[in-house]
């Protein structure tokens, strides 16, 4: 696992207001599935367009995570990543 690779992929999400907005139901969801937001945080994981692929309690497993991105880039197939 390599750290800095992820400075490619990663970035800051523009526009607070629209984050908040999308966010604000989102943790309402988490929390009634029983997440401790606040305590624990959560993490979700949005597809490409636009919808969840799943949430989990905490910070999201960094290894499997990213393995899982590297599986799903195209590039390496000659599709665009």
């Amino acid at each position: 696992f390599d750290i800095d690779r992820a400075n490619n992929i990663v970035s800051f999400p523009l526009g607070n207001a629209a984050w908040a907005e999308y966010l604000e139901s989102e943790i309402e969801t988490a929390k009634k599935q029983g997440f401790d937001v606040v305590g624990k945080g959560f993490t979700i994981v949005v597809k490409k367009n636009g919808r969840i692929l799943r949430r989990a309690t905490g910070q999201p497993q960094w290894g499997g995570f990213i393995e899982t991105m590297e599986v799903m880039d195209g590039s390496k197939f000659g599709m665009p990543g």
